[in-house]
């Protein structure tokens, strides 16, 4: 199967992170990766780069419309986060279009930062290429913006969240990624399914090891 994944954000150990990915999507695959970072996140990414060998990468500044700051949003909230989050991932379906030389069987959106505990069931997920899979997670309100499998005109649509958000905000939808992404499913007409997936945040503190912070309920 042609699998591309869509990898964006900083990552903490990827030697770890990217491993488990691929184990998790099945060596029998053909895997493309696509990377997108915001280079706020300062990162010595030359290393990364090389290990991951992405099709095509972007590793530059962020920009979003500020204007979309004087929206409400929930006290825990971080707009500049989230506009970043939304916008690197735009930029990372860009990125698919306009360097990807094959068609794709499946996409799967990631963070860069996610160690795998379970595997992906590529074959479930193909039976219908209509549904946007979600696993089942903590949702915060609203739907977990972890991982994303679909074919490619889903996670298009999963990836451009940030082309609706001004409907989405406009419409009263509350200022939280996981909200607003439960909105945005809802008024593109995507249909969801959810899935079991075992994994969580990798981060690395100064002068600490890496630890893995839970990320699914399913962690086992």
């Amino acid at each position: 199967m042609r699998v591309a994944v869509l990898l964006h954000g900083r990552y903490a150990n990827y030697l770890d992170e990217y491993a488990s990915l691929l184990r998790a999507i099945g060596y029998q695959h053909e895997v493309d990766v696509f990377y997108s970072k915001n280079s706020e996140e300062a990162q010595n990414d030359d290393d990364f780069i090389n290990f991951v060998k992405p099709v095509a990468h972007v590793i530059a500044p962020i920009e979003y419309d500020e204007k979309l700051k004087e929206y409400p949003k929930r006290y825990e909230s971080n707009y500049h986060n989230t506009l970043c989050m939304m916008r690197n991932r735009q930029r990372v379906w860009e990125l698919f279009e306009q360097n990807k030389t094959k068609d794709y069987d499946i996409c799967i959106s990631s963070r860069a930062d996610l160690l795998f505990r379970s595997d992906f069931d590529l074959d479930e997920f193909m039976k219908n290429r209509d549904f946007l899979y979600i696993p089942l997670a903590d949702d915060y309100g609203g739907l977990s913006d972890h991982i994303a499998v679909g074919h490619p005109n889903i996670i298009k649509t999963y990836l451009n969240i940030y082309k609706n958000l001004i409907n989405l905000l406009r419409g009263g939808t509350i200022f939280h990624p996981e909200t607003l992404l439960r909105s945005h499913v809802i008024n593109t007409g995507t249909p969801v399914s959810r899935f079991h997936l075992s994994w969580g945040l990798s981060r690395r503190l100064d002068n600490t090891p890496v630890y893995i912070r839970k990320g699914s309920s399913l962690w086992s």
